[in-house]
């Protein structure tokens, strides 16, 4: 391990933020571990392969990251909406371990995992107690979404200025029959092959949403409302911080997308939805919190701004659970767009004004909420 010593100290509060960006600068990077003093990060020690880069240029990179994206010391403590009625429990050590002995859970590469018929009988549990809150209290229309995302609807909303490091392209070889000849008599590896692609019209759907904003793309909405929910795989390329269940690369999300005026989303359906999730994991036992939280905005020098936003407006919410008694993970969001994807997806109302709405996905079922459920 070797250190590098940060040109500006990054404040504490920032610890989250810094420490899901690191192996986002270089592949080259094994494993790091962030340096603290005095409250401040003052730098990291960190292993890596000097035949990719060298040190130097990783200490430029290092310090490029500090200097574009933390350039500024903003602290704004999270707000707090619940706190469990249950405080103690019993939790189930090395969970993934414990599945695997048991042939319910099966590591099929980098962020992908396969599981067995117990783990699939508890996400069909959680999934069903949510998609029934949903068509109970707000007469939901539910559609299944293609697994496949037309780039153009994430331009539309210029995805790559906030969130590039998670997108995940699809493309095909280009469609000529000389091609498919050379294909077919070399031995090509895949680098070869991308460069006969035909370039990128389709990517992985980094979350449901956005299938839905397509849909509806130019089409009125009616004033009093709707409320579209959807289950499908979503796709994060997470780089080294995979970890078995906790973050993959391949997961599946429950969503459900209100989109109405401001009284149809903010005032009356955002409170009933989050309290009947609270009553949820209440009844059942689960300990944990939902607190305000914020996006992990990247390679943007308004990012430490536009995540004080976040908070200060209480736009996002998160519900984390506790997987033992000090660390908890996310299981499911509430996040509130005004007219930012309204605007971009030209949504509006019959009379002509553009719609705002709100945006709730919980993507507790595979990917999280084996964690507290006895798969005995």
């Amino acid at each position: 391990m070797i250190g590098i010593a940060f040109r500006k100290e990054v404040s504490m509060a920032n610890y989250q933020d810094l420490f899901q960006r690191i192996y986002y600068i270089s592949d080259a990077i094994r494993k790091f571990e962030l340096i603290t003093q005095e409250n401040k990060i003052i730098g990291l020690t960190l292993d890596f392969d000097s035949e990719k880069v060298s040190f130097n240029e990783l200490e430029k990179k290092v310090n490029l990251l500090i200097e574009q994206e933390f350039n500024k010391n903003l602290s704004i403590p999270s707000k707090v909406k619940w706190k469990s009625k249950v405080q103690s429990r019993t939790y189930f050590k090395n969970i993934f371990q414990v599945m695997e002995e048991q042939g319910e859970a099966f590591e099929m590469g980098e962020g992908l995992v396969a599981v067995g018929q117990k783990f699939m009988k508890v996400y069909e549990f959680f999934d069903q107690q949510l998609k029934s809150i949903v068509m109970s209290n707000f007469n939901a229309k539910e559609y299944q979404y293609p697994t496949l995302l037309s780039y153009k609807a994430l331009e539309k909303i210029n995805y790559m200025n906030s969130f590039p490091q998670f997108l995940m392209f699809i493309t095909h070889l280009h469609n000529e029959i000389d091609t498919y000849y050379k294909v077919q008599d070399s031995q090509m590896g895949y680098e070869e092959y991308i460069k006969m692609s035909d370039g990128i019209g389709h990517c992985l759907p980094p979350t449901m949403c956005y299938h839905t904003y397509q849909q509806y793309s130019g089409r009125q909405i009616p004033r009093e409302g709707i409320v579209i929910t959807s289950r499908g795989k979503s796709f994060r390329y997470e780089s080294k911080y995979y970890k078995n269940l906790e973050r993959l690369w391949d997961f599946t999300i429950r969503e459900i997308v209100f989109m109405g005026d401001n009284d149809f989303v903010f005032k009356n359906n955002r409170e009933i939805l989050l309290q009947k999730v609270i009553e949820l994991f209440d009844t059942i036992g689960l300990i944990g919190v939902c607190q305000s939280a914020s996006d992990p905005f990247f390679a943007d020098e308004s990012m430490l701004d536009r995540r004080a936003i976040q908070m200060l407006k209480e736009s996002k919410y998160e519900f984390r659970l506790n997987v033992d008694a000090e660390h908890t993970i996310a299981v499911g969001s509430s996040n509130l767009h005004n007219d930012y994807f309204g605007k971009a997806f030209d949504l509006k109302f019959a009379d002509g004004d553009t719609i705002k709405h709100h945006v709730w996905d919980l993507d507790w079922n595979v990917l999280r909420m084996h964690f507290f459920v006895n798969l005995d």
